[in-house]
């Protein structure tokens, strides 16, 4: 199976200063970190816009690659609410979109999640800066131990993995224990705080059943395994969900099909298929040699767009697979940061 890659957007340069634009005006300084976090999460809205974060500043990717910065300077820390470039974020792990194209940002060594509406007003949503805990509340007054990834299900809330445990927050900013324990780490099928967590990471709903999965550690920490949490909070275990093959595994989408994907370090892009009676995992390699760090995220009219970091400067940046592999890769998006060349998002057509 071949692939053809055509530049959506970006050129051969790392910019710490990036230009918004459509194509190759565009530059990018890193878009796959949120602050020197290679754990980041992305995030699509329903047009099929994606969000990312590239150095410390959000932006926003459209399907046509018009690329534009909503909020925060590139290669500029710091935590500050305010509007547009006059916002700035710390270390951000995940991103979500709700309905009416507000984000969601995981400011995971700050313990809060911050807001940012579509035309870039940044609000401190949930948590206090800096104030580390487990309690439940209504914005400020809750606290957050360990945020790990965050998505908006189809039921109008926002699900945030919090260390070992799910938490559920409203539109309203209101903050409970969904299921798990944060402070305990184990396998245990059963429904709300009666289930228990091993260090799961990434989070997804799909929308075949309407469930939320997380994707954590078997019990002996050799393995990633896939759980499954019902809106109703029962907690249960799929069949043969421990196969993934690293627990390096962090980030979790899920696409129109039920696919699971999900990334790692390594020259591989890792994904999970779970049926009613099977998980499966399958890898697509990139060019021999090269070492990637993966986010993935699945768009709603079935495009999965993926951000990569190379660690070696090439431009041999083709993705090679077998034709085992049964994914469609019709609107995969590629987003390529190498450590001195080819920062471009490159459409992705199978053969």
């Amino acid at each position: 199976m071949g692939f053809t890659l055509n530049i959506l957007a970006g050129n051969t340069a790392l910019d710490t200063t990036p230009n918004d634009g459509i194509g190759v005006v565009v530059t990018f300084n890193n878009p796959n970190l949120g602050g020197g976090n290679d754990l980041l999460t992305p995030c699509c809205d329903a047009a099929g816009n994606l969000y990312f974060m590239d150095s410390f500043a959000l932006r926003k990717c459209s399907p046509s690659g018009r690329v534009i910065t909503i909020a925060g300077v590139s290669a500029t820390q710091a935590y500050t609410d305010g509007i547009g470039s006059a916002a700035r974020f710390q270390n951000v792990r995940g991103l979500a979109v709700d309905n009416s194209g507000n984000i969601y940002a995981l400011e995971d060594t700050a313990f809060t999640i911050r807001k940012i509406t579509p035309v870039g007003v940044v609000t401190t949503f949930a948590g206090l800066q800096g104030s580390q805990g487990t309690t439940d509340g209504t914005g400020s007054a809750a606290r957050f131990n360990g945020l790990r990834s965050i998505v908006f299900a189809n039921d109008g809330n926002l699900y945030v993995v919090d260390t070992n445990a799910i938490r559920k927050v409203t539109t309203a900013a209101v903050v409970t224990i969904f299921a798990g324990a944060i402070l305990t780490s184990a396998i245990t099928d059963g429904n709300g705080i009666s289930a228990r967590f091993k260090d799961p990471q990434g989070i997804a709903q799909s929308p075949i059943d309407n469930a939320l999965y997380t994707l954590g550690e078997n019990s002996g920490g050799t393995a990633s395994v896939l759980r499954k949490c019902t809106l109703a909070a029962d907690v249960t275990s799929p069949v043969n969900s421990g196969v993934a093959p690293s627990p390096t595994l962090n980030p979790l989408t899920c696409d129109i099909n039920g696919i699971f994907y999900s990334g790692s370090f390594g020259a591989t892009l890792n994904y999970v298929q779970f049926t009613a009676a099977l998980v499966a995992t399958n890898e697509v390699a990139v060019a021999s040699g090269q070492v990637i760090r993966t986010k993935i995220v699945a768009a709603p009219d079935g495009s999965v767009y993926t951000i990569t970091r190379n660690a070696l400067s090439t431009a041999n940046n083709a993705i090679r697979t077998s034709a085992a592999v049964s994914v469609n890769y019709s609107g995969l998006y590629r987003l390529n940061v190498g450590s001195l060349h080819d920062t471009f998002i490159n459409s992705i057509t199978g053969a």
